[in-house]
């Protein structure tokens, strides 16, 4: 199962017409640490979008959920406080009714990283990005956030028969949550900043997440299992 994240917000838009205008400052989040990629990303971005305004737009990242989680990051953008997210397109349909991402969350739909590059650049893809105007948001592109991963805390998970029963952290989400519930997983919805704490203290026995370095997951659960 891929996790795909979309890169939304209104300003960015506008943003080619404003070279030569006034100067605008634009804040942009995205929930994950500020050690992770998606934050180096947008600060990237960030320059970018800075060297081709000649310094008229500045764009301020914000990352470690200072903005709020990928929900509220959504809800700002559509009431206008922030002016765009890098967030997972598995809230979407959850937080904005978007359900054609649905699609993107089926399991084994996806079978290499060139195969999804394709889908998500093609007509397909732009698509997807348009349905969101509906929704007082512009979904500018997709980002590949990696391959997802189960980790157990105390025993290994070798076959189907081991997942069941474990009390495992799962994105909150009904489609991910009857995903789990068919092999015989115990899903608990939690979001991605309460894990560390949930598997440190043994809240939970396992998460299906999409492991980074900067989440320290490693460190509670053992990269072998």
């Amino acid at each position: 199962m891929k996790k795909l994240s979309v890169v939304a917000g209104l300003a960015l838009l506008v943003l080619p017409s404003l070279a030569g205008a006034q100067e605008v400052t634009l804040k942009m989040g995205h929930a994950a640490a500020s050690t992770h990629i998606f934050h180096t990303g947008l600060e990237i971005f960030a320059e970018k979008v800075a060297e081709k305004t000649n310094g008229n737009v500045k764009v301020e990242v914000y990352g470690d959920r200072q903005l709020g989680d990928d929900k509220q990051l959504l809800e700002g953008i559509q009431i206008g406080l922030i002016d765009g997210a890098l967030v997972s397109s598995a809230t979407l349909p959850l937080v904005l009714g978007a359900a054609s991402f649905d699609a993107l969350q089926q399991p084994f739909t996806v079978s290499s990283y060139e195969q999804l590059s394709t889908v998500l650049t093609s007509e397909l893809g732009d698509e997807l990005l348009a349905t969101l105007d509906a929704k007082n948001i512009k979904g500018v592109g997709f980002v590949d956030a990696g391959l997802r991963h189960f980790l157990s805390r105390e025993k290994p998970v070798t076959s189907l028969e081991d997942f069941k029963g474990l009390k495992t952290r799962i994105v909150p989400i009904p489609l991910h949550k009857a995903i789990w519930e068919s092999i015989g997983v115990n899903p608990i919805g939690m979001a991605y900043g309460e894990v560390y704490s949930a598997l440190e203290t043994g809240t939970i026995d396992a998460v299906e997440i999409n492991v980074s370095r900067s989440s320290r997951k490693a460190s509670i659960t053992p990269p072998s299992r």
